[in-house]
């Protein structure tokens, strides 16, 4: 289920286009996916693409803010009841490991073209990162540079997502929380 991809104004074209892309982009890459793939797996065909897609690098685009967006509102919502930064940081493990178990594709896309699409993100989604949640969680109280432990937590789940969609851990990724909890605790100290 893709719902998080849909505005409510989408057509059921757009809709049926993002998913699919979603799933070739994942699984192919960008580079190696064609607009045919798209309307093929869409079941609408090319002109039906480009009505709603300038290009297919528009396309990438739009569903990586799309899928962005979802990431960060879905942390920010986990965090929204906990109080202390232990409850904070099991809030995350808890919610992004749930993420992958809903929408691993999602996950790894965001996490897999960062790079290629970050300098073409609005700045109103630049605001919330997942960097910028760890770090509020982590940033204090742990020994030497704050930041080495933010890249270690974010290493970790964005690997977690990587491992998943390569077939060397296996779902659901919820079980592995105890685990994530001690992991993350050991390395914060």
């Amino acid at each position: 289920m893709t719902d998080f991809l849909n505005q409510a104004d989408d057509p059921a074209a757009k809709r049926e286009i993002l998913a699919a892309a979603l799933r070739r982009f994942t699984r192919q890459g960008i580079v190696g996916t064609s607009i045919r793939d798209i309307a093929h797996d869409s079941g609408f065909t090319n002109p039906a693409l480009y009505k709603h897609f300038s290009s297919k690098d528009d396309l990438a685009l739009r569903l990586f803010q799309r899928c962005y967006a979802w990431m960060t509102a879905e942390l920010d919502t986990a965090l929204d009841s906990a109080d202390s930064d232990e409850e904070r940081l099991d809030a995350l493990l808890r919610r992004y490991l749930g993420m992958l178990d809903e929408q691993l594709d999602a996950v790894l896309y965001v996490n897999e073209n960062l790079q290629r699409f970050w300098p073409e993100v609005p700045a109103e989604l630049r605001d919330r990162t997942v960097v910028t949640i760890v770090r509020e969680i982590v940033g204090t109280g742990v020994p030497g540079n704050p930041q080495n432990w933010v890249v270690a937590v974010v290493g970790l789940l964005s690997q977690t997502a990587r491992m998943m969609h390569l077939g060397g851990l296996e779902g659901p990724a919820i079980e592995r929380l105890d685990d994530f909890r001690a992991i993350v605790r050991g390395m914060l100290g």
